[in-house]
């Protein structure tokens, strides 16, 4: 009988731990992407500015020195001489946040943190799910190789016998040609398995920042195990989604900066102090009767700007409906693509059982003509073609395997579920 291995046609409904060697490809992608490095490093953007905006709202301390030389006038004459005055001490200045626009402007820059947050949970999972893809290609076309070299092993077998019926006579050439047509399509295709297979090595290997596969790498057959899908799953499980999570800070966002603009055209008053010492002899300056201080409450009132004010808040109150149009885009597609995902599922698992039983038909096939062959009752042409149709029944229950599974992992990406927590 035909040994080939379970996995070839799995379980409809397979239960299984995350394979290991599929979380150590992971870490590794993950430390490797120059994807995620950009996304970090945007990330990291963001954060300075929210820190520099937090920073906007407390007082701010320079030390100054100066030199002043002038001459005045008075009444109308101008002073004898020139006069030079040495300064030096700290000054500092304090915008009274009022009506909340430095509070606006700290929040708004929170939110694009928030919102950076989530783009980079967005590129991992993404990242995630294009090796996992990788991984579940390679096994199924190596599974795939496995069955087309033991099929063009049987081809040639049942080349061999229609060539020696036909020497004997027993039949025309067509059978032969037919038998050598399918020997040739065999090892035909065969042979893109095994150039796809390097293609999706090279692809994984670039996923992992590896540059390109080498030949070990090529030969190593890895073993698949993925986590599945909990049950009862439902099209409004999303709140995982990270381009969910960013739409909806940067809605936030853009209502901040309205705030930030309507608050723009309220009074600012600002705060300056002055301590310091001030001399016209440099040697002086640091005398105790040199020392000068001052306290100045600033009222300022935008009164014209030529529309500046009015424009940007219509520019601000447009982007909040940008955004959330984009939100609820981002809703309706998450929707789309969780029902899609659910249902193909289903119908995947119902294929690929199908498949299962005609395999178990085709295995039983084989069993009974083997039989019959060890009994002199048929030949071992009818023995092979029943083996043939058992490889072809066993790659069809494969395809459909790696149909079901990008499935999951395209269901998994839609939820927003990954295969490797937060770092």
């Amino acid at each position: 009988m035909l040994a080939v291995p379970a996995l070839i046609c799995p379980d409809p409904a397979p239960t299984s731990p995350v394979d290991p060697t599929l979380l150590r490809l992971l870490a590794e992608a993950r430390s490797q992407s120059l994807d995620l490095a950009q996304s970090a490093a945007r990330l990291e953007v963001s954060r300075v500015a929210a820190r520099a905006a937090g920073a906007d709202r407390r007082p701010l301390l320079d030390g100054t020195s100066e030199v002043d030389r002038r001459r005045n006038s008075r009444d109308g004459e101008l002073a004898p001489a020139a006069r030079t005055t040495y300064r030096s001490g700290l000054e500092a200045t304090w915008e009274l946040d009022l009506w909340g626009r430095l509070r606006q402007v700290r929040n708004a820059a929170e939110q694009d943190v928030r919102a950076a947050e989530a783009d980079l949970h967005g590129a991992r999972l993404l990242l995630e799910a294009e090796v996992v893809k990788a991984y579940q290609d390679l096994r199924y076309v190596q599974g795939a190789l496995e069955l087309q070299t033991q099929r063009v092993a049987a081809f040639g077998r049942v080349l061999a016998i229609q060539e020696a019926r036909q020497q004997a006579g027993l039949t025309a050439g067509t059978e032969r040609f037919r038998a050598e047509t399918d020997l040739r399509q065999t090892e035909a295709e065969a042979q893109a398995s095994r150039r796809e297979l390097i293609q999706i090595r090279h692809r994984l290997a670039l996923l992992l920042g590896r540059g390109t596969a080498t030949q070990s790498d090529l030969e190593v057959m890895i073993p698949i195990a993925l986590p599945d899908l909990p049950q009862g799953l439902s099209s409004e499980t999303l709140a995982s989604r990270p381009d969910l999570e960013a739409a909806t800070r940067r809605q936030a966002a853009a209502q901040a900066r309205v705030g930030e603009a309507q608050a723009a055209r309220l009074p600012r008053i600002t705060l300056t102090g002055a301590y310091g010492f001030a001399s016209a002899e440099l040697k002086d300056l640091a005398r105790s009767d040199s020392v000068t201080w001052s306290l100045t409450p600033r009222l300022s009132l935008p009164l014209f700007d030529g529309g500046r004010s009015r424009a940007r808040i219509e520019a601000a109150r447009a982007e909040v409906e940008v955004a959330t149009a984009t939100l609820r885009q981002i809703q309706q597609r998450a929707l789309l693509e969780v029902a899609e995902g659910l249902a193909t599922l289903e119908e995947d698992l119902q294929i690929q059982a199908r498949w299962a039983a005609a395999a178990v038909g085709a295995e039983r096939t084989l069993v009974a003509r083997s039989a019959e062959r060890q009994a002199g009752r048929t030949t071992g042409l009818a023995t092979t073609e029943a083996e043939l149709q058992l490889l072809a029944v066993r790659l069809q229950c494969l395809g459909i395997a790696r149909s079901r599974d990008h499935t999951q992992v395209a269901l998994r990406l839609a939820l927003g579920w990954g295969w490797l927590p937060n770092p």
